[in-house]
């Protein structure tokens, strides 16, 4: 992620949900330069190109996140959780514009996966011996402490704020980096003030609702949530104002991007009736579009 407006072309999302993500429907969504479309499903990552065609476009490589760099090239990202450290550890993929596939290291894919900041500052996230921090890198390469310590929970300023696992950290248009951390969205100013923008003790957050899913920041700072257990995706702009975006029905949000103004979410269909995994698009004026739906992909 470089800025925020290339940072809007794939999704922030929460491993830590009511759904098994370690072997459940994929989170991942991102739109590309062109157009495409590219979601990840259980082991696979689905393709639906600018014409409406849907397609398997990397098999056998699950992928719990994904990105895209400049080139428009697709980075998987799969986390596999340590029991005896608490940790996750990454593994990385790479897959060009025409589908070739291959691994690449750990350094090469944290680059792509880490925030940016217009400065052409990284934000770089650590987890080692129960410990969570952030730090911030200078394009010279010098690395200052921006928040984080000791594994928990607790806002503060810099070294006293404490983190749960660390994921998918973003820059919003304020300047802020944005991260998930267990089942809470914080925010991290310059100076490494942390507060938390969502989660299980805020005020819109009621006790059964303890899980958040995914988030995407909009050009105007605002937090689009899903929320599965409600079947939602809350809107929360600067203020801190909540308010309803989209109702999901049966289906269960699972990941939102943004492009050009639209919105785009992934839903998966946990009723057997239903099945299958969707993306929709949300226009400006409020249209609604089903892309596609992984049902039909032998059917096409």
């Amino acid at each position: 992620m470089k800025h925020l407006s290339a940072q809007l072309f794939f999704l922030i999302t929460f491993l830590l949900s009511p759904l098994n993500l370690l072997a459940g429907p994929g989170t991942g969504l991102c739109i590309d330069s062109r157009g495409n479309v590219y979601f990840s499903d259980f082991e696979e990552v689905v393709k639906i190109d600018p014409q409406g065609r849907i397609s398997r476009f990397v098999t056998n490589h699950p992928a719990h996140e994904l990105a895209l760099d400049a080139k428009d090239n697709l980075y998987g990202r799969d986390n596999h959780f340590d029991n005896r450290t608490g940790t996750y550890t990454p593994a990385y993929w790479r897959a060009t514009p025409d589908g070739h596939v291959s691994t690449v290291t750990r350094e090469e894919g944290d680059r792509v996966f880490d925030a940016h900041d217009a400065e052409g500052n990284r934000y770089a996230l650590h987890t080692s011996n129960r410990r969570n921090w952030i730090e911030r890198v200078s394009p010279d390469g010098k690395r200052v402490l921006l928040a984080g310590g000791t594994e928990g929970y607790a806002d503060g300023h810099g070294g006293e704020a404490r983190f749960q696992l660390i994921f998918h950290p973003a820059t919003g248009p304020d300047g802020a980096l944005y991260v998930s951390s267990g089942s809470r969205i914080r925010k991290i100013t310059l100076d490494g003030q942390v507060t938390t923008v969502a989660g299980p003790d805020r005020d819109w957050e009621t006790t059964r609702h303890t899980r958040l899913m995914a988030f995407a920041l909009t050009p105007s700072g605002d937090l689009l949530v899903t929320h599965p257990t409600e079947n939602k995706i809350y809107r929360i702009d600067p203020s801190g104002r909540v308010e309803t975006f989209l109702e999901t029905g049966s289906w269960t949000p699972t990941a939102v991007a943004i492009r050009d103004g639209a919105v785009f979410v992934l839903e998966y269909g946990r009723i057997n009736a239903i099945g299958g995994t969707r993306v929709r698009r949300i226009d400006p004026d409020g249209r609604i579009t089903t892309l596609g739906n992984t049902k039909d992909i032998e059917r096409s």
